[in-house]
């Protein structure tokens, strides 16, 4: 379905669309108990905020992994934000792109959250639909803490294979033949 929907339809959203049909098939048909693989339950509710409880003898691996995150994140959102100041003319101060960059990391750390980095892909996408504000980015943060409370109980029957339908190629890319 996802391939004729990325033919035949390329424009649409065929992640949202294959998710809306997918969760009421699995309710309908029983497909769980016939061995589809499903999310299951979804914990609700906002995030704790504290420090993680880790073992002070790991501290060195967590370390190192933690250096490599940071090194990596690091580069590819100052990549990322060198190519729109390049592509729109503006300035970038890779000093203030740290800061931010640990600020987030730091933030996410204290509510168990994931790293977080700027990404190329990511942005090269919203600038190309037109996006010039933080705006959609702010949308984005309360639809994610509008699912946390309210909305996450819906995706306990999302067939797991149904998220690879989230993979698709940007809209503008054209089919190969």
């Amino acid at each position: 379905m996802v391939l004729l929907m990325r033919y035949q339809l390329p424009n649409w959203p065929t992640g949202p669309i294959v998710m809306a049909l997918s969760i009421p098939a699995v309710n309908r048909f029983d497909l769980a108990d016939h061995g589809v693989s499903v999310t299951r339950e979804v914990p609700t509710g906002l995030f704790s905020i504290g420090l993680p409880d880790i073992d002070w003898s790991h501290c060195g691996t967590l370390l190192t992994g933690a250096l490599a995150l940071t090194f990596v994140g690091y580069s590819e959102s100052l990549a990322a934000a060198r190519s729109m100041a390049v592509k729109h003319g503006y300035d970038i101060d890779p000093n203030q792109e740290l800061i931010a960059q640990g600020m987030s990391c730091g933030t996410a750390g204290l509510v168990s959250g994931f790293s977080v980095n700027g990404s190329l892909p990511k942005t090269s996408v919203a600038d190309s639909a037109g996006q010039e504000s933080q705006m959609p980015s702010l949308l984005n943060a309360v639809l994610v803490v509008m699912t946390l409370l309210f909305l996450a109980s819906i995706f306990q029957n999302l067939p797991s294979a149904a998220l690879g339908a989230w993979s698709k190629p940007h809209a503008k890319s054209s089919p190969r033949k």
